[in-house]
Order: C-alpha cells, then sequence, then structure tokens
C-alpha cells in the first residue's frame, strides 16, 4: 500500500479534461476609492491582523480544518509541511492553536504561490489526509450523519474553504449560474454561505475525492481572478488567518467597493519575475458565449463563464 502522501497516489482526477477559465475581471472601472485617498493610502494607519509575516503573491486560498487534520498536514515538528512546500512549490501557513475562525472549530490554513496550479496541487495532497480523518469521523457516528469532514453517503467528503463578498459573488453568478455550472461540470455539492464574518464567508464541497478536486478547480479560478488587485487581496483576504487575534487588535476587514467602483490604480500592475499568464487557445475562445447575443430558449442552458482576460506580464 502507498504511502498516504505520496504524489503518485494522488493524482487529482478531474471531471472533465476542459478547463473552464475564472471570470473575466472587470474592464475600464472608475469611480470613488476607498475612504482616505488612493488604493494604497486606504490601507495606511490600518490595524495590524497579527499572526505571521504572510508572503505577497499573486494568489491565495484559505482552507478550513479541523484539529486532527491540521496535526497531519502540520506532521511532526512541521515534516509533512514542509514535504509538501518541497514538491508543489507553495508556501503553507496555519492559524495558531486554538485560533479558529469566527463561530466554529475549525483552523485556517493559507495556502500562497505565484500559479493558481501550485494551489491546485496543495489540493491533492490535503485529499488523501481529508479522506482518512473523515473515515474515522464517519465510524464514530451515527449512519448516514454529516459530520465535519464527511457527508451524509458513503464516500462522500466534505472541504472547506473561505472567501470574500466579491469571490461568493462570482462563485454564485447572475441567478446562481455560475455555482449551477461548477455543480454540475464538477458532479459535487457546492454551497457558500451568505452570513459574512469579520469580511468573509465560509463555503463547502462535498462529493468524492475527484468530484470535490474538480469543483475546486473552478472555486480556485474564480477566488484568483481577484488576485489581479493585489492591496485589497493582500490586506482583505491572504493575509488574515488568526482571527481571533485579529478581532482582539480590533482589526477589520478593508471596505470592498462594489463592482465598477475599484480604482484602477489598486489594479496589480505586473507579476513577479518569470510568472506568465497562462495561454488560452483560440478555439476555447470562440467556444465561450457572447454577451452581445441576443437571447434565446437556449439561454437556459448553464454555460461556463467567459475567459479573464490576459496578464499584463
Amino acid at each position: 500500500q502507498q504511502h498516504p502522501l505520496n504524489p503518485d497516489a494522488m493524482k487529482r482526477v478531474y471531471g472533465s479534461s476542459e478547463t473552464v477559465q475564472p471570470p473575466p475581471k472587470r474592464r475600464g472601472d472608475r469611480g470613488r476609492g476607498h475612504a482616505g485617498g488612493s488604493s494604497s493610502e486606504g490601507y495606511h494607519g490600518a490595524v495590524d491582523p497579527g499572526g505571521p509575516p504572510i508572503p505577497r503573491t499573486r494568489c491565495a486560498f484559505k482552507v478550513l480544518l479541523t484539529d486532527s487534520l491540521t496535526a497531519s498536514l502540520l506532521g511532526k515538528s512541521g515534516s509533512v509541511k514542509e514535504e509538501i512546500e518541497q514538491a508543489t512549490g507553495a508556501r503553507l501557513f496555519f492559524s495558531r492553536r486554538d485560533d479558529y475562525y469566527p463561530d466554529s472549530k475549525y483552523r485556517v490554513l493559507g495556502i500562497y504561490a505565484d500559479d493558481s496550479s501550485v494551489v491546485e496541487d496543495v489540493f491533492g495532497w490535503i485529499m488523501p489526509q481529508l479522506i482518512e480523518h473523515g473515515e474515522e469521523e464517519r465510524l464514530n457516528s451515527p449512519t448516514g450523519v454529516q459530520t465535519d469532514l464527511c457527508g451524509k453517503e458513503n464516500g462522500e467528503y466534505i472541504f472547506r474553504f473561505l472567501l470574500t463578498r466579491r469571490m461568493q459573488s462570482h462563485i454564485i453568478g447572475a441567478g446562481g449560474c455560475n455555482i449551477k455550472f461548477i455543480r454540475q461540470d464538477s458532479g459535487a455539492k457546492v454551497f457558500v454561505e451568505n452570513e459574512s464574518i469579520m469580511g468573509h464567508q465560509s463555503g463547502k464541497v462535498i462529493g468524492t475525492s475527484s468530484t470535490i478536486l474538480a469543483a475546486l478547480k473552478h472555486i480556485n479560478g474564480y477566488v484568483q481572478s481577484e488576485g489581479e488587485f493585489e492591496e485589497e487581496f493582500y490586506q482583505g483576504y491572504a493575509r488574515v488567518l488568526n482571527f481571533v487575534e485579529a478581532e482582539s487588535r480590533g482589526w477589520q476587514p478593508p471596505a470592498e467597493p462594489k463592482d465598477g467602483d475599484k480604482p484602477l490604480a489598486n489594479k496589480r500592475a505586473a507579476g513577479p519575475k518569470g510568472v506568465k499568464a497562462p495561454p488560452r487557445s483560440s478555439a476555447a475562445l470562440k467556444a465561450m458565449p457572447k454577451a452581445s447575443q441576443p437571447k434565446t430558449s437556449s439561454d437556459k442552458q448553464i454555460l461556463p463563464p467567459p475567459p479573464p482576460p490576459p496578464a499584463v506580464v
């Protein structure tokens, strides 16, 4: 039997070979910035949320973990964490012991990288451990009861994560079109909460290992599309892991402007040296729906969102 952390045993199996791109960035956004001045000035003098020094990377994703799953992903003296970092190239940071996401018993794992595919690689390392701990929960729970890591059906597991309001809005889409597509394409059950706690909203994916990873591929695309606006992404999402500490310090999330209000000055001008935007084929672009097309009965079909414009490198 292969070791549960053997990368060869953890290949990510997606439900489709086709990749649905994250939503387009808002183009030509103009309007008011944050209170207090320009995009960068709005964060001057803000309360430090505490916690470890978080790197400024193009991509970040926050996962909610049980204590037991956290311990397994850390390993003795951080050995498993280091193994994952070396294998993927990502940086992993965990919230402190007993510092949970508000109104929950989940610790926070932050995944940081300059490429969204690296974040997905880390998902592949998390899943075998999640399944192992999920099965332990299932053995100790009545049949058909949902636990922290297990769904009600045999073979169903739960992957929990955190979003900002804008991320949640993009994932749901107009009339729920995007979340419906994610569910249909992946075969997983996807839920996002409406309640916002300290600028964050929780979500979860329920399904088998392969359907969860397929859904997370789409969700990760929406999350990373917000990374184009570096300062807001870092200050309001990537930087905060220890919510109890942040609340005790009086930290408040920076106000998120409504769609169309985000200032151009706050847009990430260029990525780190050597990081390039992923190529998009002309065939994939042609297959995407056009917003200018007249509405017909076919509009009822669930279609993938259009791709984003290429990043400036």
